[in-house]
């Protein structure tokens, strides 16, 4: 299983999906859009979530978007959730776009780490992701 794979298991553990039924990179029928994760709340099926994964060490303001699309038409979605790595780069003004559009951020214990492979000009040991 890929790194990113497992990242995407590990965010439907989050504390944020307990209370509600979800359903998993399900597509909707009529538009085809597949997040990592949408569903409905148990007691108030009105209530609905979406949930995308991304396994990047710096947020991007397009992630937000995304995650406002698929909130519209056909998910219809209250709240959105987006899980990165521990080691993520996360600023304040992203946060601040997030909660103005009831984007919840959160964050898995497990650091993105990229692996090198071993070549002719000796990048033998993993290192953190720089951009």
């Amino acid at each position: 299983m890929t790194r990113w794979r497992e990242h995407e298991e590990r965010s439907k553990n989050t504390n944020y999906v307990k209370d509600y039924t979800m359903y998993w990179n399900k597509p909707s029928k009529s538009t085809g859009k597949r997040p990592d994760g949408w569903g409905y709340h148990n007691k108030d099926p009105k209530k609905r979530i979406i949930v995308e994964s991304k396994w990047t060490t710096r947020a991007s303001p397009r992630h937000i978007n995304q995650v406002q699309k698929y909130k519209q038409h056909p998910f219809y979605a209250n709240e959105g959730i987006l899980v990165y790595p521990k080691n993520a780069e996360i600023s304040k003004s992203f946060k601040e776009k997030a909660k103005e559009k009831n984007i919840k951020i959160t964050r898995t214990m497990v650091p993105k780490v990229k692996e090198r492979l071993p070549g002719p000009k000796g990048l033998l040991k993993s290192k953190k992701y720089r951009r």
